[in-house]
């Protein structure tokens, strides 16, 4: 029997290669690239608006080759800071810094910031901040509803807004309310706190139809010059429309379907819908009384459409004539797409 001596480069690797795979199992390393992370939620607990806060979230290459960090994206009033050194070799570690700056929220807020990596088992891992902002200038109420009012008719609805004692802090005025409300403010108490009882009033000239409106509070104060609050409600004459659009969403052409709207009446008047008209020959529109007001049967046919393109996207009016003098009219907005 004849017997080979390995020579001394085989001995060699023969060696490497035994210590390298004990090595690795003793470490607990996977194989490729493997991103571990120490906790992937933190919680800052209360924080004042307009504070920053940061947390670092640490993380290891639990994998045999190197773990690239590729990109890091961070949601709306987050900042987070990539390793400097985006290539972590097997066994180290490194971290994703995130701040959250709080100037523009209040409540409880949760932010993500996302993670991509070159693991292949992972290759996003998102990170989730937690926090409840408190909020320099507190209201009572975020919006002010004035509901359902009659056009014509004056209406106030108000709020109270709250600072901290021994705060600089003075509402001077109002931005962005397109003219709807007029307001008022009056200085008011409240346990511990400075206060103003904010008011707004319909004006008479408001129009017909649903408003909502994020308007600014123009503030004195030492750490904000603006606060939002909002304006909402429906102003109507006599026929009440939730939402005076129609949606046919995607029809194949050829078919023809029919869509409803229902229409409230205010019952201290009596007035009625006339006639239903639209310019666009491949609508039709029918009125039901159902004795607390109408409904409205709109129906599509798409054999009248006449387009080249595959997806004809329309968008029409249908005109409801009536006889109350405050609404002669009403536009119902009629959208959707034909498919071929």
């Amino acid at each position: 029997m004849r017997w080979s001596v390995p020579n001394p480069v085989q001995l060699g690797l023969l060696a490497i290669l035994t210590l390298v795979a004990p090595a690795r199992a003793q470490l607990g390393l996977n194989e490729g690239p493997l991103v571990r992370f120490e906790t992937r939620e933190h919680f800052f607990g209360e924080v004042s608006q307009g504070e920053h806060v940061e947390y670092t979230f640490e993380f290891q290459n639990g994998g045999t080759d190197t773990l690239k960090v590729e990109q890091v994206e961070s949601s709306c009033g987050c900042t987070a800071v990539a390793p400097r050194d985006r290539a972590i070799a097997p066994g180290a570690s490194s971290g994703i810094q995130v701040v959250f700056h709080t100037r523009d929220y209040k409540g409880e807020r949760s932010q993500v910031v996302a993670v991509y990596t070159n693991d292949p088992t992972e290759p996003r891992v998102d990170l989730v901040v937690h926090a409840t902002v408190m909020p320099l200038i507190q209201s009572a109420d975020d919006w002010l509803d004035f509901g359902e009012v009659t056009v014509g008719t004056k209406k106030t609805v108000g709020t109270l807004v709250t600072a901290d004692p021994g705060t600089d802090f003075e509402i001077l005025g109002f931005e962005g309310d397109k003219d709807l409300v007029d307001w008022n403010v009056v200085p008011a108490s409240a346990p511990d706190k400075i206060a103003y009882r904010v008011e707004a009033t319909l004006r008479k000239d408001a129009p017909i139809g649903r408003f909502s409106e994020r308007v600014l509070m123009k503030v004195k104060h030492p750490a904000k010059e603006e606060e939002r609050i909002g304006i909402r409600g429906h102003v109507f004459s006599y026929f009440l429309i939730d939402d005076p659009r129609v949606e046919f969403h995607t029809v194949k052409s050829g078919r023809t379907v029919s869509r409803s709207l229902e229409i409230r009446c205010d019952s201290e008047r009596k007035y009625h819908i006339l006639s239903v008209k639209t310019n666009a020959p491949y609508f039709s529109g029918n009125l039901v009384d159902t004795g607390a007001g109408y409904r409205l049967d709109m129906t599509l046919d798409t054999s009248k459409v006449i387009a080249e393109e595959p997806r004809f996207r329309f968008r029409e009016f249908a005109i409801l004539e009536t006889d109350d003098p405050g609404q002669p009219e009403i536009f119902i907005e009629l959208v959707g797409v034909v498919k071929k």
